[in-house]
Formats: C-alpha cells, sequence, structure tokens
C-alpha cells in the first residue's frame, strides 16, 4: 500500500466526509466486489437515510444506505459505469415502483 493510500484513508476516518453524492439519475452503477459484484444498480428514489435502486440484470429492488453508497464511491466497490437512455431509465424506474408495490 502506498504512503498517498495510507494517508487518503487515514485523513477520511479522522476527517469523514460530510457531503453525501446524490447517484445520478440514468447512471448505471457496477458493483465491482462484493456480495453483489456483477449487478448494475440504477438509481430509483431517496427514502430517509437510504438510496433505493434497482438491479440489472435481476431486476431486484435494492436499499443502500447513503453513507456505505458514500463509502463505496470513495473505496472503488461501486462505480459509475454507463449512461444510458431516457426511456430505458424510465422503464427500469417502472419495475422498481412495480416490485415495490407488489411485494
Amino acid at each position: 500500500m502506498s504512503k498517498i493510500t495510507i494517508i487518503n484513508k487515514l485523513l477520511n476516518f479522522l476527517v469523514p466526509p460530510t457531503l453525501i453524492t446524490k447517484p445520478k439519475t440514468k447512471t448505471l452503477y457496477a458493483v465491482v466486489t462484493g456480495q453483489y459484484c456483477g449487478e448494475l444498480l440504477l438509481f430509483a428514489e431517496e427514502v430517509a437515510d437510504d438510496f433505493c435502486f434497482i438491479s440489472v440484470p435481476k431486476l431486484i429492488n435494492r436499499s443502500i444506505p447513503k453513507d456505505k453508497f458514500q463509502l463505496g464511491l470513495t473505496e472503488k466497490i461501486v462505480e459509475p459505469a454507463k449512461t444510458i437512455p431516457k426511456k430505458l431509465a424510465h422503464f427500469l424506474v417502472a419495475q422498481y415502483k412495480y416490485n415495490k408495490n407488489n411485494k
């Protein structure tokens, strides 16, 4: 591990970022490590302390706490992958709402 990486992690620990980055609409976020590795997440809505996504290709709703999403972005666990067309984004958000209403 390089000295810069260690210093950055130490600074993030001592002075945690207070600004939570809100996910962009129409942007697919790739999960590159962890339990959901290989899934793409599309932001659907913000609820209290969570960001809600629909997972592609499984079309499963995922709720991620805001601080965990921010940590995932800074630690490169989740990365912005691709911006999708507006119609496709609307279709996927409609699928998210359908899943939410028909649990």
